[in-house]
């Protein structure tokens, strides 16, 4: 931060940074003389180890610890710098030629949020040759990285190493810092300072009453006509500018080197307001060589007095610069001065190149930088050289420093910001109850097209154009299309796009451009005037109005609101190459009529869907009648994204219908938008969208197989949903659960009952069972319309309980004569059964007389070559009985047995008789 600390800044002494003796400086009335030149880097401690830039020159700290009475950001990186390795680093780096800078030189810079970047350096020259060439310890460099637009200046001198650019987050600044382990730097965004430079005590930067802008020619004022769109880029316009300084100021920023530390500090204020004019309006400010004329020292003996006014001040700089100076030795003055605790204040005049009175006098510019251990003013002096180029203030608000004196003092002319403004030359923060909210989308170090208008008008074919040198930059400015104009309804949402090209890579940002008549308070629509704050510069051309999260939110902020009757608005279109030494800016401007009531919609606006459900869609069509057509969209993001359409095209009637996005969760919502307009409106509250699957039922039966071994299985089955399923996205399959029976063709009836209703029936024949149970699955398949899919099945059990037929005959049947010889017998056994897969097997052999009977020839196994448990027929019996008996009777079974385990038995018999 560029913001040493006074309390310590004595303690710091180091040698030259090039080691390079100064030159004594002339003599001058009452100006400091130079002192021995401090190196700025050498004071630069490596505290402990941390994130290092890639080329080893940056070493992150993870803390430090601030002088206590440093008022730090709310967020900064703190580092250390290697100063022998940039010392060697910045050795040969070319110079400058105002246009693409060339990588010969390259190192890294670190940015606010963490991390480094990579940049191009080229040497510049902030100070005159001839004060350059007493103090060449103080350098500065200009820088860029296309990559990510990211430029500015480094200032080497006295004090340390000054960095300040353009981000696409905002002013980036690095400054050194003292403290008790010795010299840090710390990388933050401007926006997050808490030393109060930005916050200008502009209640003093007041012109009452005072002349407006002074009056062009004739001939410059028919070629203003003649450029009505101004653009700026292909010259860049080089001030010279006598820096003043009051006694206070030196002591408060001589740190030990005298007038080298001074003119260190005002080369690095002059660098950032640089890194604003040069990009913004193609202004370069350099420090006059007359300046050490004017620089004093000694409060006692300076010719001003800290504690007036500074517009008290501004009219001494005029005073003492019309008498130490010559006119043709600068073109503006400014004196920098010093004021008690937090903040900043100055007072200047449209001034440039003016020398005609006291009041259009170069000289008259001051600024009081806050005494409070901070030493950068560089958005003071963007500011005031603002007014000294030629812009007024911007603001409309009527509350705090918003006087109606400074209102009507000239800056209605300009009132083209909502309340307090945001931009450079804006009252941001001063306003009271009409400061723009910033809170969200913080204020830009950028001009709004308005003062960019005026300065670049003034500058480069006004009476700014008579000074300064010129420079051709080699650069263009971009062909800027803001798109057409438009009609739309009041209090109703609209989109802004355009288009830009050019051979740079480009920033965007949209301004109102309607000048307010009078003041008004923030927030409020007289039909005239500013509605809309300017957003800083960013990658999209297109911009939403209000801000898309605010309308998500249902929030409105102090200096956005949607127009509330009907009027005219006027908008530009404003793109940015972001170049150093001269940056190419263009705008185009477009018209919007506000005609009627709002345009919005009524429902869906808050609750529950249903994925795949076809719901109502219902609006207000107020003043949106001039659009025929409207579609609508849908964002499962919350309304960041709407990438769904929901209605191509349909009739701008108040209502329609769509179906709901399969998409499950609790943030989506709705956005209907005019077609072939800018126009919209978003539901009010996240939609949550349930994804719900269908619902089936199946039911079926089985039964018993008829003589032909058959069964017909009869099913039904019922698909619903909610939101709707279709006869085509339901599915029957038949399921065998084994290989054991013969399915048919089945017969399928799928039939349409309803939109969310589908229902089901079919047949199929089961036969051939080999084996019972047989088991056949009903399976139905329902998807609906978001493909989520339901299945339910039934099980139908089919038996063959009919048992098989079995006749069995044996042969011979009777065994004579009885002579104990074994006589083979064979059967035949006749089997069958409804169903195929039949067996039978012999299951016993028998004999009514024990082997070894009585009288019967004492013999063993009458019974031989049964395989008992196969479907044997053929077997040996003896042909024996006892003697004393009534013969033999021998009995063959056979069992028969079906595929479902149904069994029948059938026996024959083989006779040995007593007698034949």
């Amino acid at each position: 931060m560029g913001l040493a600390a006074l309390a310590f800044a004595s303690r710091i002494s180091a040698p030259s940074f090039f080691d390079t003796p100064q030159d004594a400086a002339p003599a001058s009335q009452g100006a400091a003389g130079a002192a021995s030149a401090p190196n700025p880097l050498a004071a630069a401690a490596m505290l402990v180890n941390g994130g290092a830039s890639p080329d080893g020159m940056w070493q992150t700290l993870p803390a430090v610890q601030l002088p206590e009475r440093f008022p730090a950001p709310t967020g900064y990186v703190p580092l250390t710098l290697d100063a022998m390795m940039l010392e060697a680093r910045l050795r040969g780096t070319p110079r400058e030629t105002f246009g693409p800078i060339p990588p010969q030189t390259q190192i890294y810079l670190p940015r606010a949020s963490g991390g480094f970047v990579q940049i191009a350096l080229a040497q510049s020259q902030l100070m005159g040759s001839n004060l350059a060439g007493q103090f060449p310890q103080i350098k500065t460099y200009v820088f860029e990285d296309e990559r990510e637009g990211f430029t500015g200046f480094i200032t080497v001198g006295t004090r340390g190493v000054f960095i300040s650019g353009q981000t696409d987050d905002g002013i980036l600044r690095v400054e050194p810092i003292e403290t008790a382990s010795g010299r840090v730097y710390l990388s933050y965004r401007d926006q997050d300072r808490t030393d109060g430079a930005n916050d200008f005590h502009l209640g003093d930067d007041d012109h009452h009453h005072e002349p407006p802008v002074p009056r062009f020619s004739a001939a410059l004022v028919s070629q203003i006509k003649a450029n009505a769109k101004v653009s700026a880029g292909t010259q860049l316009r080089i001030y010279r500018l006598a820096a003043s300084t009051t006694g206070e100021f030196y002591q408060a920023r001589d740190a030990g080197g005298g007038l080298a530390d001074v003119l260190s500090s005002i080369v690095a204020d002059l660098a950032g307001a640089n890194a604003v004019l040069e990009p913004e309006v193609s202004v370069r400010l350099v420090v006059a060589d007359v300046s050490d004329d004017v620089i004093y020292s000694d409060p006692d003996t300076d010719p001003f007095d800290n504690t007036q006014s500074p517009c008290t001040l501004r009219d001494a700089n005029r005073d003492n610069n019309k008498v130490v100076l010559a006119d043709a030795d600068y073109d503006l003055g400014f004196l920098f001065a010093t004021r008690a605790g937090n903040g900043a204040s100055g007072c200047a005049w449209y001034v440039v190149c003016q020398t005609t009175n006291d009041t259009l006098h170069k000289g008259r510019g001051a600024g009081q930088m806050g005494n409070n251990g901070a030493n950068s003013a560089s958005g003071l002096l963007a500011h005031e050289v603002g007014h000294q180029l030629g812009a007024r203030h911007t603001f409309t608000g009527a509350d705090g420093s918003c006087t109606l004196n400074e209102f009507l003092a000239g800056d209605s002319e300009s009132g083209y910001e909502p309340g307090s403004g945001t931009t450079r030359m804006s009252y941001n923060g001063n306003c009271g109850t009409d400061d723009v909210d910033t809170s969200v989308i913080g204020a830009g170090s950028y001009f709004h097209s308005r003062s960019f208008d005026e300065i670049v008008t003034n500058v480069f074919v006004g009476v700014g154009s008579t000074c300064g040198t010129l420079v051709n930059t080699g650069n263009s400015a971009p062909n800027v299309n803001a798109g057409g104009d438009y009609t739309i309804p009041r209090q109703t949402p609209f989109e802004l796009s355009g288009s830009a090209t050019d051979a740079d890579a480009l920033t965007y940002n949209w301004e109102q451009y309607d000048r307010a008549v009078t003041q008004r308070p923030i927030n409020t629509d007289p039909g005239d005037g500013p509605l809309v704050r300017s957003l800083p510069p960013g990658a999209s051309s297109s911009r939403i109005i209000p801000n898309l999260q605010d309308l998500l939110d249902g929030v409105t902020r102090a200096g956005e609101i949607l127009p509330q009757v009907d009027r005219e608005m006027n908008f530009r279109l404003i793109a940015r190459d972001n170049r150093m030494g001269g940056g190419g800016v263009a705008y185009d401007g477009m018209h919007i009529q506000v005609v009627g009531n709002p345009f919005f919609i009524t429902a869906p606006n808050s609750g529950s869907l249903s994925a795949g459900c076809t719901v109502p869609l219902t609006w207000v069509v107020g003043g949106g009648s001039i659009a025929p057509q409207v579609s609508a969209l849908f964002s499962s993001d919350g309304g960041q994204n709407f990438a769904t359409t929901l209605i191509g095209s349909t009739a701008n009637d108040g209502a329609s219908s769509f179906v709901v996005p399969c998409a499950s969760g609790a943030d989506n919502r709705i956005k209907l938008q005019s077609v072939g307009n800018i126009f919209f409106d978003i539901n009010d509250q996240d939609l949550s969208v349930s994804n719900t699957a269908p619902s089936v039922a199946v039911n079926t039966a089985g039964g018993s197989v008829d003589g032909q071994c058959e069964f017909t299985v009869q099913f039904t089955a019922q698909a619903t949903d909610s939101c709707g399923v279709l006869a085509g996205d339901v599915d029957v399959d038949l399921i065998k659960a084994a290989n054991n029976f013969t399915l048919g063709t089945p017969t399928i009836n799928i039939q349409q009952v309803t939109s969310t209703e589908v229902s089901v029936s079919g047949s199929v024949v089961v036969s051939d069972l080999t084996g019972s149970p047989a088991q056949l699955t009903v399976q139905v398949t329902a998807q609906d319309a978001c493909g989520l899919s339901t299945q339910d099945s039934a099980v139908a059990q089919i038996v063959d309980d009919t048992p098989p037929t079995i006749d069995v005959s044996l042969d011979p049947s009777q065994l004579w004569p009885p002579n104990h010889k074994m006589v083979p017998i064979w059967a035949s056994v006749v089997a069958s059964d409804n169903c195929p897969g039949v067996s039978y097997a012999l299951t016993s052999v028998t004999s009514d007389e024990p082997d070894n009977g009585d009288a019967d020839g004492d013999t063993v196994n009458d019974i031989q070559n049964a395989a008992i448990g196969t479907p044997d027929l053929q077997f040996d019996l003896r042909g024996e009985r006892a003697g004393n008996g009534d013969g033999r009777v021998y009995t063959a079974t056979y069992t028969v047995q079906d595929g479902s385990g149904n069994e029948v038995s059938d026996s024959d018999t083989v006779l040995v008789p007593k007698n034949k």
